[in-house]
């Protein structure tokens, strides 16, 4: 007989498809946050959870008497919706998806220093206003400017458009 898992939150069907494979399974398909009350009882009727940030793994449940479960893996980088010292102190593995979110980060601290630098959320909101980008007072703005849209936007009118900027 497969291990039982519980599902608190919706996953991605490519997921879904490969939990099956291996374990009885589950889901949460109202993706409603689970109670304490209902986190309870899955402690008590799984082998598994499969929680996300939106589940508060606490001592109380942890130390459940009649609890069941041996595993739970958090989808996500953060634990600190789970009481580990509880989860050592009741032999339950936690695990966890480290690093699954570094590049996005990466790429986020990367645009905002850019758009700090270069003026970018001014210029954003001017161009959605319908203002011309002032070349002739902010020269060497407008420069970086142009020079970002051909580097992030090659094959847009955007790009169409800076390219011609910058040969006037």
């Amino acid at each position: 007989m497969k291990p039982k898992i519980i599902v608190t939150r919706n996953i991605p069907v490519e997921v879904e498809s490969k939990l099956k494979e291996y374990f009885q399974v589950s889901f949460n398909r109202e993706d409603k946050v689970f109670s304490k009350d209902t986190l309870r009882k899955a402690m008590e009727n799984a082998d598994g959870i499969v929680c996300t940030v939106t589940d508060n793994i606490t001592n109380d449940l942890l130390s459940t008497t009649n609890k069941k479960v041996k595993i739970i893996a958090n989808i996500g980088v953060g634990v600190d919706h789970i009481d580990l010292q509880s989860a050592r102190e009741n032999n339950v593995i936690i695990t966890n998806t480290p690093d699954v979110l570094t590049e996005a980060t990466v790429d986020v601290a990367t645009l905002l220093l850019l758009s700090v630098t270069r003026n970018a959320f001014l210029v954003e909101k001017m161009l959605r206003q319908g203002e011309c980008f002032d070349a002739v007072s902010q020269p060497a703005n407008a420069k970086l400017f142009y020079e970002d849209v051909i580097k992030l936007y090659p094959k847009t009118k955007a790009a169409k458009e800076a390219k011609k900027k910058l040969s006037k």
